[in-house]
């Protein structure tokens, strides 16, 4: 009969394709689920590693217990508030409105300059979340800070370099 891990280590066992899982119980969320979090690797050794590692990180309190938001349900909040952004930036004086001016002043119709502005805001963001450090204290954002988008100036790259 195997050894019974102690409350609170985690259980670690093997699946049937030969993958070892570690699974970690994590504070219960603001709806008062029960929430887990799982490593997984080809051998024993390896996975109990990780799972040390993952019980120390929840033990110093940097596992959110909040519900993870996918990249994917990120991008579909993105994809349906862009536009309402873009039109906010071309209707206050701002980077945002003389770059759709410059465009529009360029031959561009109303259209084409707004999809420019789009794509423009994407990259700024794209870029700013890019470069953003990892924080310990801010726990909402799984262990990253977040800019806040809706007020990212809008920069001219090309006179950057």
């Amino acid at each position: 009969m195997g050894k019974r891990r102690g409350a609170g280590d985690g259980a670690l066992h093997k699946h049937a394709g030969g993958i070892w899982e570690g699974r970690v119980d994590i504070p219960p969320g603001p709806d008062g689920k029960r929430r887990t979090r799982s490593v997984y690797a080809k051998d024993r050794s390896a996975c109990a590693d990780k799972l040390r590692k993952l019980q120390d990180e929840v033990n110093a309190g940097l596992v959110s217990s909040a519900p993870a938001t996918t990249v994917g349900d990120w991008l579909d909040y993105w994809l349906a508030n862009i536009h309402r952004i873009a039109i906010t930036q071309t209707n206050h004086d701002g980077p945002g409105r003389t770059y759709y001016q410059r465009r529009l002043a360029a031959g561009d119709s109303r259209h084409r300059a707004l999809r420019s502005l789009k794509r423009r805001l994407a990259r700024v963001v794209f870029n700013r979340l890019k470069a953003c450090p990892p924080a310990v204290d801010d726990l909402s954002s799984n262990g990253h800070t977040l800019p806040n988008v809706f007020l990212l100036p809008i920069v001219d790259y090309r006179a950057v370099r």
